[in-house]
């Protein structure tokens, strides 16, 4: 990500990689250190990106069918799923 905010123009290409990138899982070992989430937020946001596009840098967001399909360019084969949940500890 260090290298993305490194480019000068933001792209429409480089908002979406920074956003997917950036996106939370809810797991704080697999999630990117929050200055960089915050350095991203704020570039997203001086190039005057919508927010409801930046949301998974600031939440988990549960991943569509439709939505997984599209990024790995195939639909996932029949009977898996991609859960992006927020998993829950039990003690």
């Amino acid at each position: 990500m260090d290298a993305l905010l490194a480019l000068k123009k933001t792209t429409p290409d480089l908002a979406a990689a920074l956003v997917h990138i950036g996106a939370r899982t809810g797991d704080v070992l697999r999630d990117v250190d929050p200055a960089i989430i915050l350095r991203a937020r704020q570039r997203l946001n001086d190039a005057q990106i919508d927010e409801a596009w930046t949301r998974p840098l600031t939440e988990v967001v549960v991943t569509s069918d439709a939505e997984a399909s599209r990024v790995f360019g195939e639909p996932l084969p029949h009977g898996l799923r991609l859960d992006l949940r927020e998993t829950q500890e039990t003690s």
